[in-house]
């Protein structure tokens, strides 16, 4: 995986690294869920409760899923009122 790593005695090395790196970014997934008020998860016709346990069930897969699908409407929740008015 990494040139650094590449012993056969460093494997619980890069598996230790691998899973820290999972976990912080399910910690850093589930914490931006929560920074936005649910006003704004209603807003938006999402559920904040789902996904988080989303994140918690499937890990790094999921976040990256909400990173693309939900964060931007969080951010921007009148667009994707205006978009949904156009329908």
């Amino acid at each position: 995986m990494f040139a650094a790593f590449s012993g056969s005695t460093d494997a619980n090395l890069q598996i230790t690294v691998l899973l820290t790196l999972s976990l912080g970014l399910i910690v850093w997934g589930v914490r931006d869920c929560m920074r936005y008020p649910q006003s704004q998860w209603e807003l938006i016709d999402r559920s904040r409760r789902k996904w988080i346990m989303l994140q918690l069930a499937f890990g790094p897969p999921a976040v990256f899923l909400y990173a693309a699908a939900v964060r931007f409407d969080l951010k921007d929740p009148e667009r994707v009122a205006y978009v949904g008015d156009k329908r």
